[in-house]
């Protein structure tokens, strides 16, 4: 049986994903005003994704990194994300299963 080379899964989530570290609810937070004072446009910035790769330099061609993005063309709204992992898709939900239960207690 041949292996699983990696996983992908769309996913929904009422966890605040990207909020795992306040300092990108900080930085977030800077950069929206920025903007409005610079453009004189309020437009609210926030996280959205994280991502795990190796040295690109040390593999010509390896696997795929591990990413959780928010999914293309939904609103922050709808918490639909996007994750890719060169990993057996059990492992997969288990890693995406430890980001929510660190950003539910926000550590």
């Amino acid at each position: 049986m041949p292996l699983e080379a990696g996983s992908h899964i769309a996913f929904y989530s009422d966890a605040l994903l990207f909020l795992i570290h306040l300092v990108f609810t900080k930085i977030a937070d800077v950069v929206s005003r920025e903007v409005n004072d610079n453009f004189g446009k309020l437009i609210p910035y926030q996280a959205t994704g994280v991502g795990l790769n190796y040295d690109l330099t040390t593999v010509a061609l390896g696997p795929a990194p591990f990413n959780i993005q928010g999914r293309d063309g939904a609103s922050f709204s709808e918490n639909k994300y996007f994750s890719v992992a060169p990993v057996r898709t059990k492992v997969l939900l288990e890693l995406l299963d430890m980001v929510e239960t660190a950003a539910r207690a926000k550590i």
